[in-house]
């Protein structure tokens, strides 16, 4: 998932995993290829301030 936007009001995209493409959040298919999607709850970020999480951490 990507995030846009400043502040609190962030908007969320899914990234189709074949094609790349952005997909509105909570799609499931890609608008591009069709791929299913799977909604995630972007588990490499934090919670509290969306900044990306190293591995093991």
């Amino acid at each position: 998932m990507v995030h846009r936007g400043k502040g609190s009001a962030r908007l969320m995209a899914q990234i189709c995993p074949k094609c790349n493409t952005e997909n509105q959040d909570g799609a499931l298919h890609c608008r591009r290829c069709g791929a299913a999607l799977t909604p995630t709850a972007a588990p490499g970020r934090c919670p509290q301030c969306g900044a990306d999480l190293l591995p093991d951490s």
